[in-house]
């Protein structure tokens, strides 16, 4: 630990913010009715990016999309399978509630091409076409 660092328990004071957050994005899904089972999910997910932001150090304003990015893929490294997929959307969802919350930035999605587009509302078409006799 370096001169002005303080620790409060095992979190870091840089890296405390991102708690209240965490607890009121959870308090959020309880008081929806989400099950339990749905909330633990949630809580894991969620434990393990505020753990990735903790151990990176990452202060409430240092959550660019670069940054933001590179936390999603740590966190969705060490899931597989089906439950990547599961781990994928709740993560989004934390993620969402800290841009809503003014403290994270996403990335911007690429530019959907014009020709893929197209192609696709052709195949589209194609595939309603065949199905009427």
């Amino acid at each position: 630990m370096t001169s002005g660092e303080m620790v409060i328990g095992e979190m870091d004071v840089r890296t405390i913010w991102i708690a209240r957050y965490r607890q009121g994005f959870l308090e959020g899904l309880t008081a929806q009715g989400y099950a339990r089972c749905t909330l633990r999910t949630y809580e894991r997910i969620v434990a393990q990016f505020c753990a990735e932001v903790e151990k990176r150090g990452l202060s409430a304003g240092k959550l660019d999309a670069a940054a933001v990015e590179a936390l999603r893929q740590a966190v969705l490294a060490e899931a597989n399978g089906s439950a990547h997929t599961y781990a994928k959307f709740c993560l989004n969802r934390f993620i969402g509630h800290l841009v809503d919350a003014g403290v994270a930035s996403l990335p911007n999605s690429p530019p959907r091409s014009q020709l893929l587009w197209i192609a696709c509302a052709r195949n589209t078409t194609a595939i309603c076409a065949s199905n009427v006799r």
